[in-house]
């Protein structure tokens, strides 16, 4: 169901209006979907576009699912099984909005919140570079700094990169965090669908590269367009080397099936050495205090 005028949105039904499909992917965080929501869809000032959202709740069990039906029962709510993590959820959600036929896809995390005009600045630099992937950026809610958005490559591995700080314009990056995202439908043609092969992470460099292979320009959207706190180092696992090996197939940790599937189809020759490099670094580090017997 669309967000209408009548709701609060920015465009009446029957308008010839881009129709943007918003995905989001939530899990156990009523309040703070709640939060993201109301600033999607309660909070915009008017842009050009008629607004879905298509929200993913991945198994929660703090009520978020019957919340967010109760607040907005104009978002479609895709139930999943609890296991699918973001880019699983992310790909189910992409497949529902696809029956929506948009013209543009907004990838957008429940953990953002969005400046008022976040939309419509997007949607101004969209209005300029039509084919690109437009990037939004996030940043700490106490201190500013920028948290996610735009992303620089530091050297040829595939998994390298770098925070690039907010730009005054728009300007070509390499890559993105998958916090606020705009894919026009000319791009998702070219590039494909979220890769849902993955456990969690990955699935949003894993597009970028894809992108970038395809010769799809993103551009970043100069400032900030909302608030997202930044996500805490995960600690190195400590133990045996089984101990650690387990620790890291994790779904949210580096599992090898998904570091196997990236690396291969974005490393060229030398996945085999990157794949093990990747291991090998954090199994010494987390297993060098442990000696036989201390634990399996």
């Amino acid at each position: 169901m669309p967000y209408t005028e009548e709701r609060g949105a920015n465009q009446p039904m029957g308008v010839d209006v881009p129709r943007i499909v918003t995905l989001i992917a939530v899990h156990d965080r009523r309040e703070t979907t709640l939060q993201c929501l109301r600033s999607l869809l309660h909070t915009q000032q008017p842009f050009q576009g008629q607004l879905f959202v298509v929200l993913v709740d991945d198994g929660s069990t703090d009520g978020t699912g019957d919340a967010v039906r109760r607040d907005f029962p104009e978002v479609d709510i895709v139930q999943g099984s609890g296991q699918l993590y973001w880019a699983a959820a992310m790909a189910l959600a992409e497949q529902r909005a696809l029956s929506l036929r948009p013209d543009m896809l907004l990838w957008l995390n429940d953990d953002v919140v969005l400046d008022p005009d976040a939309l419509a600045r997007i949607l101004h630099v969209h209005a300029a570079y039509p084919d690109a992937i437009i990037v939004g950026s996030t940043r700490h809610p106490d201190s500013g700094a920028v948290t996610f958005g735009a992303r620089g490559r530091v050297d040829r591995h595939p998994q390298r990169f770098r925070s690039l700080p907010e730009s005054r314009e728009p300007e070509d990056v390499d890559a993105f965090n998958g916090n606020i995202v705009l894919v026009p439908r000319c791009a998702h043609d070219l590039v494909g669908t979220i890769d849902g092969g993955f456990a969690h992470a990955q699935a949003d460099d894993d597009y970028s590269l894809r992108a970038a292979a395809a010769g799809v320009h993103m551009i970043t959207c100069p400032g900030t367009q909302g608030t997202c706190a930044p996500t805490l180092p995960r600690p190195v696992p400590e133990g045996s080397p089984l101990v650690v090996w387990r620790a890291l197939q994790q779904p949210t940790a580096r599992p090898w099936r998904g570091q196997l599937r990236y690396l291969r189809r974005h490393a060229g020759v030398r996945w085999p050495y990157y794949l093990a490099a990747s291991y090998v670094r954090p199994l010494w580090a987390g297993s060098r205090h442990w000696r036989p017997g201390k634990d399996l």
